[in-house]
């Protein structure tokens, strides 16, 4: 199967007709998140960006108002683009469960949602640090001893900015 790229992101990366995603001036591939049935997903330009969407829009045109982008197989890891194509919402539902897939039909939010940065395990682990270590010194191997640890930490120890660590610590 021959691999065909097109511009996509305003020119900065490349997309390729099979799912692959490469940075345009440097050919180098953006690694995706997302294993076995998921939806594969990238971060790149400060957001989360589903992969499927990007295969559709460079290879099958930009979505019509009021649809989204269906897999026709069913396996949402499977972004070749003669398996996707744009349904309404309540098509691409009734082809799910003609099909037999299980879905929750509420909005998919936390630990579910595909673009998701950090899990409940990990949102319970920076408060109860930012509980006991924000206003005390303490030593780990992780930070020196007697320094106090900050947001700045925490963001830098799970790669994600200050504003997210203070909406997760004063929730």
């Amino acid at each position: 199967m021959i691999e065909i790229w097109k511009y996509c992101l305003g020119g900065r990366y490349e997309v390729s007709n099979l799912g692959n995603i490469c940075i345009a001036e440097t050919e180098e591939f953006v690694p995706q998140q997302g294993k076995g049935n998921n939806y594969r997903r990238i971060y790149v330009l400060g957001s989360c960006f589903l992969v499927h969407r990007l295969v559709a829009e460079a290879f099958i045109g930009p979505c019509p108002e009021g649809k989204e982008v269906n897999h026709k197989d069913l396996n949402k890891g499977n972004n070749y683009y003669k398996n996707l194509e744009y349904k309404t919402h309540r098509k691409n539902l009734l082809h799910a469960v003609k099909n037999g897939v299980k879905f929750n039909p509420h909005p998919v939010s936390g630990d579910d949602n595909p673009c998701t940065k950090l899990t409940r395990k990990d949102r319970r682990r920076i408060r109860r640090l930012h509980r006991k270590y924000i206003k005390g010194n303490f030593a780990s191997n992780r930070w020196e001893k007697n320094r106090k640890l900050t947001l700045q930490d925490l963001a830098e120890e799970y790669g994600v900015s200050n504003v997210l660590i203070q909406k997760v610590v004063y929730k």
